[in-house]
């Protein structure tokens, strides 16, 4: 093994640090410590400059096939062809932690910036951030080509990846705070507190996960136990509490900070044999009040002959005093929001029309569309999936199980304007400013419409499955959304955002003459 000044190409250092093939070599982050990993499965780690020896282990005979120091060195993350990932004390030489890949064994391994994150490239070409110790991970991307994925690095400040893979071409993915760990199973609802500093956001097993915006880092969760799935969740105006609606028909309200559950209630089960559409009596949606006083959520119902005919399905539930008040819509889909004002509520109903009533008394303002069910009862594809109304209360957008976006002016009762999606939308978002409007569907793609021309403004497709929810956090700078592959993704909402992202992850002399080449009609280069 040799080490060489990389300016001048001189040989500094010299050592016989392996009797077989050297197939992982790292150096640590502040480049005071050199990891080795051979054909073998032996691996050492030397301190710099001196090349004196510090650990040397030999866990398995596999052969390593990656090696990555922390900042400091102190930490070593190791993977090897008999799929097991371990993380090492380097001081110590002792094995702190171990996982068993075997199934999709690690071909390239590198630390994130944070303590315990690493990224893992696999045979499957799937490249994973997985928090060590509690194993949390979520993929952050697919190689193409065969081998899966061949090489990879992060950026020790900014926690930039880049990854090759059989194409031959290398990918450059800015991480740092874009990816939410630990979900299992599909990443359902996701809402921002009044702040923004913080978001929940619900999955398929009983956790609501509580985050950091800023770092992506997890700083809470609360478990509803294992007989409830969260479907729904919403943080108080007040940014102190967290209401969910779960699997097992009950709302529960939590302390955000603390994760203590402060109240709860179970809501009432309609009695029918027909074929449900949803799981009878489930809450699909929860909005405070803007006072939050009072939740107000609508039923999932059954898709019956008569929507007349099911029970109420919108609910308004006060926690501090336990009262429940049921408002006489029927046959609603679960498609809810309540006006910025908190005093209308617009309610999905499953003949296609949009119900319209007051908040605070469930008087009935009037309904928007006409109904459109088939002869045979069966709700058609008019099926309104969900509601959102604009900031300043004065438009509803409505999806459809059809792919229609219907934008509606509620106060006049008039349709200003239909968009139309490729497959099946089922989230939508306003941004702050109301000057975008965001849509996500089951084709795992996320549109934004500018509304002052009903315009695309961009087309977001890095999910791989169908999208369920959307948020933009309050200074609308970032757009949460999740998704059946369990991943919740943060996106920049404007075009200087993402730029000065680039420009920070991409750092190369000759940057600045790519953008010229690549973008010949910009009078400015961004960096």
């Amino acid at each position: 093994m040799r080490l060489r000044d990389p300016a001048t190409g001189q040989v500094v250092d010299e050592a016989t640090a392996h009797e077989d093939l050297v197939t992982g070599m790292a150096f640590s982050m502040d480049g005071s410590r050199l990891a080795t990993g051979d054909l073998v499965g032996e691996i050492v780690v030397r301190d710099l400059p001196g090349s004196r020896e510090l650990v040397r282990v030999r866990p398995t005979g596999a052969a390593i096939s990656g090696v990555s120091l922390n900042e400091d060195g102190t930490r070593l993350v190791t993977a090897s062809l008999d799929g097991m990932v371990r993380y090492w004390d380097v001081d110590t030489g002792l094995e702190l932690f171990a996982r068993d890949n075997s199934e999709d064994p690690a071909t390239a391994v590198s630390h994130l910036p944070g303590d315990g994150i690493v990224v893992t490239g696999h045979v499957s070409g799937r490249l994973r951030v997985t928090v060590v110790g509690s194993w949390e991970s979520n993929v952050l991307g697919t190689a193409r080509g065969v081998g899966g994925v061949r090489a990879l690095a992060s950026s020790p400040s900014t926690g930039a990846v880049v990854w090759a893979g059989g194409t031959g071409d290398a990918v450059v993915h800015d991480h740092q705070g874009t990816v939410l760990l630990g979900h299992e199973g599909a990443a359902g609802c996701v809402d921002f507190d009044p702040t923004g500093t913080t978001l929940a956001t619900t999955a398929g097993d009983a956790r609501v996960r509580v985050w950091d915006h800023a770092t992506g880092r997890r700083t809470g969760a609360v478990d509803l136990g294992p007989s409830a799935r969260p479907h729904c969740v919403a943080v108080d105006p007040g940014g102190r509490r967290l209401a969910t609606g779960g699997t097992d028909r009950a709302l529960r309200l939590w302390e955000l900070d603390s994760g203590e559950q402060l109240a709860e209630i179970t809501l009432p089960l309609e009695e029918s044999t027909a074929e449900p559409a949803h799981t009878p009596g489930e809450p699909a949606v929860l909005r405070f009040r803007p006072d939050g006083r009072a939740v107000h959520t609508a039923l999932a119902q059954f898709e019956v002959a008569e929507p007349d005919e099911a029970e109420p399905g919108v609910l308004t539930w006060y926690p501090d005093t336990g009262a429940l008040r049921a408002h006489d819509v029927r046959g609603t889909t679960g498609a809810l929001d309540l006006h910025p004002w908190g005093t209308l509520l617009a309610v999905g109903r499953l003949d296609g029309t949009i119900a319209l009533l007051e908040s605070g008394t469930g008087e009935r303002r009037g309904d928007l569309g006409e109904a459109a069910v088939s002869q045979s009862g069966v709700v058609g594809t008019s099926l309104v999936s969900t509601l959102r109304f604009s900031p300043d209360g004065t438009l509803l957008a409505a999806t459809r199980a059809d792919d229609r976006v219907s934008v509606w002016d509620w106060g006049r009762g008039e349709l200003v304007h239909e968009l139309a999606t490729s497959a099946g939308a089922r989230a939508t978002a306003f941004s702050p400013d109301g000057s975008l409007l965001a849509v996500g569907g089951v084709d795992a793609v996320i549109r934004l419409w500018r509304t002052d021309t009903w315009e695309p403004y961009a087309v977001l497709d890095r999910h791989d499955a169908a999208v369920n929810d959307l948020a933009f956090s309050p200074d609308g700078r970032t757009l949460a959304s999740t998704s059946d592959d369990g991943r919740v993704l943060l996106w920049p909402t404007s075009v200087d955002q993402a730029t000065e992202r680039l420009c920070s992850t991409v750092v190369d002399a000759q940057f600045g003459s790519d953008w010229r080449r690549w973008f010949p009609d910009l009078d400015d280069t961004p960096c």
